[in-house]
């Protein structure tokens, strides 16, 4: 009966993970990351219709130029702090982009490349708990082919602002932003959709 009651509790044991694993799948498919299996050590980069992996040079082996996601690198590690993951939080900038006037219109995006700077921060203590209060700018160099006979390539500067705040239980010396994630899409020859995720923290 003993080792009936414990095969029972191996068989929740599993059928949990796997729920969990199927969770933390779809989470990084909607964040466009890849998963490593836990079945057979294999693994691969999530992937969303016309979006882009890259080959074994390296290089981008693009199947639609107007619609692309990239997951970028994560250079500052988690400090051993019991506190880390409390001042920091990641938030999204999103919306349309359009062309200005004077630029022509675009045939295919060559390169988005965004970046982020913190312009003002802030320390607030309502109810005696401290929150920091962030500002900031997304800036978003686009590289086009443009939609005429010539083909010609142009670059449109693009500047989206960004505010958020999160809590903090230590006092804050600098407040910095990464980009983490991108996703844009070709809406017509004059729009873009944007979709990038910050990751926003202090140090304390």
């Amino acid at each position: 009966m003993a080792e009936n009651s414990e095969r029972c509790v191996f068989c929740e044991i599993e059928d949990l993970l796997d729920t969990l694993r199927t969770l933390i799948e779809s989470t990084a498919e909607a964040l466009g990351e890849s998963v490593p299996s836990g079945r057979d050590g294999g693994g691969g980069r999530a992937r969303h219709g016309g979006s882009h992996a890259r080959g074994k040079d390296g290089n981008r082996d693009d199947e639609d130029d107007c619609h692309r996601h990239h997951v970028h690198p994560h250079p500052r590690p988690c400090p051993p702090d019991p506190h880390c993951g409390e001042c920091e939080l990641e938030t999204i900038v999103d919306g349309t982009l359009t062309v200005p006037p004077e630029k022509p219109d675009i045939e295919r995006i060559l390169r988005f490349n965004p970046t982020c700077r913190i312009t003002h921060w802030e320390e607030v203590r309502p109810q005696g708990r401290r929150k920091i209060v962030v500002s900031g700018i997304v800036e978003i160099g686009v590289e086009y082919v443009a939609e005429l006979p010539d083909q010609s390539v142009h670059f449109a500067h693009f500047l989206a602002p960004f505010h958020t705040f999160f809590l903090c239980r230590d006092e804050v010396h600098a407040v910095h932003c990464e980009v983490e994630y991108t996703h844009y899409e070709l809406i017509d020859p004059r729009t873009i959709s944007k979709l990038v995720l910050l990751h926003v923290w202090a140090d304390h």
